[in-house]
């Protein structure tokens, strides 16, 4: 096994530790993405008595390509109606529920990120990441 392999498993293997005692925290599943650096890691936790779940490797739909290439664009935190908005002035039209499910989807998938309460969205490298 290779270092960088042991230092995963032994994050890993810590990260399940921290999880098992808070009962219910991971829920159905959790996935989160994290960028440090040049380093980008993704987790996934889910209950022991469950099958893992399939990674979701679906394209991006047309409205979610677009939420992300403005949240790219913008460079700053942007909340689901900021994004609407922005995409309305380009002309790309999405109803507002079209782009809060687009949004959701990012979250979900690991391509944007909550901040900061109702700051909004940015992509999950950061602000002004490149694609």
């Amino acid at each position: 096994m290779s270092a960088g392999r042991m230092v995963v498993q032994k994050a890993a293997e810590d990260l399940a530790r921290v999880l098992a005692a808070v009962p219910g925290i991971v829920g159905p599943g959790l996935r989160e993405v994290a960028t440090v650096g040049e380093i980008r890691v993704q987790v996934a936790a889910w209950p022991a008595d469950r099958a893992a779940p399939a990674a979701d490797a679906r394209p991006l739909t047309p409205c979610e390509q677009d939420c992300l290439a403005f949240l790219r664009r913008e460079g700053r935190p942007r909340t689901a109606k900021q994004v609407h908005r922005g995409l309305e002035e380009a002309g790309r039209l999405y109803g507002f529920g079209t782009v809060q499910k687009a949004m959701t989807a990012l979250k979900d998938l690991g391509h944007a990120r909550p901040v900061g309460g109702r700051q909004g969205y940015e992509p999950a490298g950061g602000a002004g990441e490149a694609a």
